[in-house]
């Protein structure tokens, strides 16, 4: 009877340090908070974190389970054009992507050309980005949660002003 004990015991014990190790250098799931974070923290910011503060901020991020299938979705929905996922993203990707996610007022020049230069011109007349910067320059991950949140109150504003008048 105590060996069957004892048995049952080293048996389980065994069970439950094989199951601790396997959990160990398990990666957690991905989750928004956690992409979220490493996009602040990061010196330098790629167009799928672009993508993914967008579908966060939508409320879209939950619908896609990964990364290439949210990239996948922003190419076919328009806001990106031929970048890769990898890309380091630039003001003029990040102003192509406000104008046409967050329904900033265009420019003539911006309708006829859908050209970055333009966007980020009718991005910083919104004031949504500052005017001292052109297209190349690169945004840092603090710089496009900025832009991102700058671009949805703008674009709440703007639904407040159209009901009240």
């Amino acid at each position: 009877m105590k060996t069957t004990t004892h048995c049952i015991t080293v048996g389980f014990l065994i069970l439950l340090a094989a199951f601790s190790f396997s959990t160990i250098g398990a990666a957690e799931p991905k989750s928004e908070m956690g992409d979220y974070r490493e996009i602040l923290e990061r010196p330098l910011a790629t167009v799928q974190d672009l993508v993914d503060l967008v579908m966060m901020t939508r409320g879209d991020y939950a619908k896609f389970k990964s990364d290439e299938k949210r990239f996948a979705a922003a190419q076919q929905e328009g806001f990106i054009k031929k970048q890769k996922s990898t890309d380091t993203l630039d003001r003029g990707t990040l102003a192509f992507a406000i104008m046409k996610c967050f329904h900033v007022t265009p420019g003539w020049l911006f309708r006829l050309t859908q050209a970055d230069r333009y966007a980020l011109r009718d991005v910083q007349e919104a004031g949504i980005l500052p005017a001292r910067f052109s297209t190349a320059n690169r945004v840092s991950g603090a710089e496009l949660i900025g832009a991102i949140s700058a671009a949805a109150e703008y674009q709440q504003e703007k639904e407040t002003w159209q009901t009240k008048h």
